[in-house]
C-alpha cells in the first residue's frame, strides 16, 4: 500500500491527504479522511474512508469508498 499510495502522490504533488479520525477495529482500523484535490482551476474536497485490516503485519485488506461524482462535475 505505501508503495502505491507514494506512486500516487508522485504523480499528483498538489493533491493534499488528511487524516480526519481513525477508528480501531478488531482486525485493523476504519481511516476517515479528507483530500483536496485540484482539478482544472479548482480545488475540491473529498471526504472518504478506508477499511483496512492487517495480518501477520501485512495490510490484507483495504477498501476505499467515496464519492467520486465532485469529480465529473466540474468543467
Amino acid at each position: 500500500m505505501a508503495v502505491y499510495f507514494g506512486a500516487l502522490l508522485t504523480k499528483n504533488p498538489n493533491w493534499r491527504w488528511e487524516a480526519e479520525e481513525i477508528i480501531p477495529t478488531e482486525r485493523g482500523f476504519v481511516l476517515k479522511w479528507l483530500a483536496e484535490i485540484p482539478v482544472g482551476a479548482r480545488m475540491l474536497a473529498v471526504k472518504g474512508l478506508d477499511i483496512v485490516e492487517v495480518r501477520e503485519g501485512l495490510i490484507s485488506r483495504n477498501e476505499v469508498y467515496f464519492d467520486r461524482s465532485s469529480l465529473f462535475r466540474v468543467t
